[in-house]
């Protein structure tokens, strides 16, 4: 409310995201429906691109997967902490996604910053790279060419582009039931949901292009979603504008 009170304007990227601020923030003041400026690399990520499989040494030809699950609270409960539990066979995903796709397939693992610092060294094969710590999860996703997640907003940025989104959660009755009221219902998602590594390798391989397209789409139209790589610009003018 404090943080609200301060606010004169917020730039949103859909009328969801407006309505959300309200309830979320308490806000009253004006919401400017006029794009995430963050989500602008995703529209133009050659540079991104490029930066990730230096920094990660993924060749060109290379195909990214990006893993980002949220975290979850110790046996449900906020006040022992948080944890993260991998639920993501990464040998399972990398074959099925090198049988529908084809091609060599690496796959960047974005754990969440609550539990980046608790998890100690992870071991992993050396076409999986741990990404937590890379400082903009934008370009992650500019530089990826499908992503997986659980429950993370972060599903929804790749989606934007029409990358193949695919979401594996094992524990929804329990993450639902015990930790978090979702703001989207899961059943709507235009994303195939698994709740399993066997059944997320089921949907990768039963991947319809123009199907997933079209959902998407529909979705974001239901949601007046705004991006589309020209918020910073449209940002930049109305501040100046004011000015």
């Amino acid at each position: 409310k404090r943080n609200s009170s301060m606010m004169d304007y917020i730039f949103t990227g859909s009328q969801f995201d407006s309505d959300f601020c309200r309830r979320a923030f308490g806000f009253s003041g004006e919401t400017l429906e006029i794009g995430s400026a963050r989500t602008d690399v995703l529209f133009a990520p050659d540079e991104a691109n490029a930066r990730i499989r230096k920094l990660y040494q993924i060749p060109t030809e290379g195909k990214i997967l990006m893993y980002a699950p949220t975290f979850r609270y110790k046996d449900g409960d906020c006040s022992k902490g948080c944890e993260y539990i991998l639920i993501a066979d990464f040998g399972v995903i990398k074959n099925a996604l090198e049988e529908r796709f084809g091609g060599e397939w690496f796959i960047l693992l974005r754990l969440h910053p609550n539990v980046q610092n608790s998890i100690g060294e992870l071991c992993l094969e050396p076409w999986v790279k741990n990404a937590t710590a890379y400082p903009d999860s934008q370009e992650l996703v500019a530089a990826c060419d499908i992503l997986i997640s659980d429950f993370s907003s972060i599903m929804f940025e790749p989606a934007f582009v029409h990358k193949p989104v695919f979401l594996l959660a094992s524990d929804f009755d329990n993450y639902v039931g015990k930790e978090y009221e979702l703001a989207i219902a899961y059943e709507s998602l235009p994303f195939a949901r698994a709740e399993s590594n066997g059944q997320l390798a089921e949907n990768i391989r039963a991947y319809k292009e123009d199907e997933y397209v079209a959902r998407v789409d529909a979705f974001m139209e239901h949601y007046g979603v705004k991006e589309d790589g020209h918020a910073s610009e449209r940002a930049v003018k109305y501040i100046l504008d004011l000015l």
